[in-house]
C-alpha cells in the first residue's frame, strides 16, 4: 500500500511532532483525568482530547483548557470528517466553485 500524501508531508511531520511531545501527553492526560466523559454527550469514556479551534488556525490555544474537548475515537473522528467537510465547503464557495 502507497502512503498517501499527506502521510508524507511536512504538515504530518509537524502533526506527528506536536501530539507526540510530552507536553502535549501531559496536557491530554490532565485533561482526561478532569473530563473523563465524552463532551459529545454519548456519556462513554473519553480516550482522545479534540481542539474546538483548529490547533493550526489557534496554536496560541493548543494547551488552554477552554479549547479542549474529551472525546471518544469515534466521536473525535466524527467531528474531526465534519470540519474537513465544512472546510472543503467553504473553500468551494471561496473559489466560486459552488
Amino acid at each position: 500500500m502507497v502512503p498517501n500524501r499527506y502521510e508524507q508531508s511536512q504538515q504530518r511531520k509537524e502533526d506527528r511532532a506536536f501530539y507526540s511531545s510530552a507536553r502535549w501527553q501531559r496536557c491530554r492526560k490532565r485533561y482526561i483525568q478532569q473530563q473523563p466523559l465524552c463532551e459529545c454527550g454519548c456519556g462513554e469514556m473519553a480516550t482522545e482530547v479534540h481542539h474546538k479551534i483548529d490547533r493550526k488556525e489557534r496554536p496560541d490555544l493548543a494547551f488552554d483548557f477552554d479549547n479542549l474537548e474529551a472525546m471518544t475515537k469515534p466521536c473525535h473522528s466524527r467531528i474531526t470528517r465534519e470540519r474537513q467537510l465544512e472546510k472543503k465547503s467553504s473553500k468551494k464557495e471561496e473559489d466560486g466553485n459552488v
